[in-house]
């Protein structure tokens, strides 16, 4: 029988586009605010106890920070970033206000809704592009780190894509997944099917100054 492989999968820290509800995507790579370095660091004390072996991220420097945070912090390696792990391409989408997207953002949505997943913003990616790209690369992590416990810091949309997929829900209902700023979800991985543990666990950034953003 397969050990069980532990994924923690962790949205980053807050940033400034964050604060101020402007859409980064894949196109934005904003660093991570005060508020952002203080979530990662509380992230990092809520995995203490959970015996992580390895840290990994995308390329971006908002995750790659919150990454460095805590492999620093627990001394456990930081095994390296990838390309496939970032965030959607939310094309000419990227850097607006959220309120001010309005009916572009609401006609997307009802798209995503209906199981049209291959639509995307303009000169933007899919969420069914962004699935194939990072499930590949996570499975090729939990196939090499087998009954590991590994620590992944991704970003919003992506982690609504990639856990509508995992636990049956399909990428239609991607908007079900809920997430925040700096929260963790736990999976366990048998080697066939996730079992979630923790969704969008935020218990440990229960201070005003940490309380944490959603994205779209």
């Amino acid at each position: 029988m397969q050990d069980k492989t532990i994924l923690y999968l962790i949205r980053h820290g807050q940033t400034d586009y964050n604060r101020k509800g402007q859409l980064q995507g894949r196109g934005i790579d904003a660093p991570l605010d005060a508020t952002g370095r203080a979530q990662s660091e509380a992230v990092a004390r809520q995995l203490k106890t959970e015996s992580i072996n390895l840290v990994v991220s995308s390329s971006l420097l908002r995750a790659r920070s919150t990454a460095e945070i805590i492999s620093t912090s627990l001394n456990v390696p930081f095994h390296g970033h990838y390309t496939e792990l970032d965030e959607m391409d939310f094309g000419k989408a990227e850097g607006h206000f959220v309120h001010q997207l309005g009916d572009e953002l609401n006609a997307i949505y009802e798209k995503w809704g209906q199981g049209q997943v291959d639509s995307a913003f303009e000169s933007g990616e899919s969420p069914l592009e962004v699935l194939e790209r990072a499930h590949r690369c996570m499975m090729k992590l939990l196939e090499e780190h087998t009954g590991k416990r590994i620590v992944a810091v991704i970003h919003g949309r992506l982690i609504r894509i990639l856990l509508s997929d995992w636990l049956g829900l399909g990428l239609h209902r991607m908007n079900e997944i809920q997430h925040a700023n700096a929260s963790i979800n736990k999976m366990e991985w048998n080697g066939t099917v996730f079992t979630p543990v923790l969704l969008n666990y935020t218990e440990h950034l229960k201070q005003k100054e940490l309380t944490p953003f959603s994205e779209l």
